[in-house]
């Protein structure tokens, strides 16, 4: 462990899923800078994913960007290939993928709703999981980070298929960490508060008001930032935090009654 440079990961190989834009591109940003080479996914905006793999690239590291859905079976294996095809392996895995939701009441939410979020949230990282876990458990060494969310102590009403998916994934952090902990593998995940990110321009629930509410809960007076979930994004991800699996860590400013 190298206390002169905490959290140094040179030489390191991540995957970011969602990594074009708001929290991932963060993380992916962050991850470089700390010194790991970093593949990152995209479904829809190949321009954005390109200019966060070029702005890594400038900071002396090497990326690349693979277009993949994340419940896709097909598209998670392309990601890991593509990933042990430029860089040889696999470290770091942060899943932070997710796909947009209805905003509706449970008994207006159709299975097939519920389902697509389900996908999205829980099926990506599975099948990641099962990819990658075995090359960490040969090096004796891996991080996987979920990024979660903080509905899942605070409901709010309408966010059915949201909340049943993240409370799944949960599952999945838990299970997996229990697993892998004997590896040199730790698992863990973050429920951000209220960051504010591209996604909440599409749901139209988030109006001022209610974020002006949100804000107002919160013990520290500020926005929370991409960055602030991505700097414990990199405390999870390093040497120092070898002894810490299977947390849920609330990055949120302090709303009371955070914890899982």
């Amino acid at each position: 462990m190298n206390v002169s440079r905490p959290f140094e990961l040179e030489g390191r190989v991540a995957i970011v899923t969602g990594g074009s834009r708001g929290i991932g591109a963060a993380c992916a940003r962050v991850l470089a800078k700390a010194g790991a080479n970093v593949a990152i996914t995209y479904v829809q905006r190949q321009d954005r994913a390109q200019s966060v793999v070029e702005e890594i690239r400038s900071l002396g590291r090497e990326s690349i960007a693979v277009r993949a859905e994340a419940g896709s079976e097909d598209d998670m294996n392309r990601v890991v290939d593509e990933t042990l095809g430029a860089f040889g392996t696999v470290d770091i895995l942060v899943n932070n993928a997710v796909r947009l939701f209805p905003i509706k009441p449970i008994l207006e939410t159709a299975w097939d709703e519920v389902q697509s979020s389900i996908d999205g949230t829980i099926k990506g990282p599975f099948l990641l999981a099962k990819r990658v876990v075995p090359i960490m458990k040969d090096k004796k060494w891996g991080r996987i980070v979920n990024i979660n969310t903080g509905i899942v102590v605070r409901p709010l009403a309408g966010y059915a298929t949201y909340v049943i998916a993240k409370m799944g994934q949960l599952g999945l952090t838990r299970i997996l960490a229990l697993e892998t902990g004997s590896y040199g593998v730790t698992v863990n995940t973050i429920l951000p508060g209220l960051i504010w990110t591209e996604i909440h321009d599409a749901l139209p629930a988030h109006t001022p008001e209610r974020l002006q509410s949100s804000f107002e809960k919160q013990f520290i007076g500020r926005k929370g930032t991409a960055e602030d979930i991505a700097y414990g994004v990199l405390y999870f991800c390093s040497e120092q935090a070898s002894f810490v699996s299977n947390v849920v860590m609330p990055i949120d400013g302090h709303i009371p009654q955070s914890s899982v």
